[in-house]
């Protein structure tokens, strides 16, 4: 992919911002308890005093910069919409379901915790959407005569 499309700014961004969290979570909290647990605040930490972390969510978001710094270059679109989708359901459904408790409880994620989520996931499906895909910028080759 070449020049910046909004999907590829998406990546670097996004990519970098949850890289920088990621790794400033292991500060406040690099504690990977169990599935039960989790749940307990003895077993969180507080990244900005806001955002709930644990060993397991910091790995989440290490793995999710990472992923997203290395599809700037050709998969920019397929992860914006991809994982900027994922984040927007995430974030919502914990905003419905509130504290999250159960299925998805060790992974230590908080009212912040999902507003973040759904501020850097709105983000990258409307990045996605904006950046045409590569059969759309591919231009037509002018006929041989």
């Amino acid at each position: 992919m070449s020049g910046a499309t909004p999907a590829r700014l998406y990546c670097l961004l996004a990519g970098t911002v949850l890289v920088f969290l990621g790794i400033a979570g292991f500060f406040v909290n690099a504690e990977f308890p169990g599935r039960d647990a989790a749940a307990d605040p003895e077993n969180q930490g507080e990244l900005l005093g806001l955002f709930a972390v644990n060993g397991w969510h910091n790995v989440a978001g290490l793995a999710g910069g990472l992923t997203g710094l290395a599809a700037a270059g050709s998969a920019a679109r397929a992860y914006a919409l991809v994982f900027g989708g994922f984040l927007t359901a995430l974030g919502i459904f914990g905003i419905v379901a509130g504290e999250t408790e159960g299925a998805i409880a060790w992974l230590s994620i908080n009212t912040a915790d999902n507003i973040l989520h759904t501020a850097i996931g709105v983000p990258g499906v409307l990045a996605g959407i904006a950046t045409p895909s590569g059969r759309q910028r591919a231009r037509p080759r002018a006929a041989a005569t």
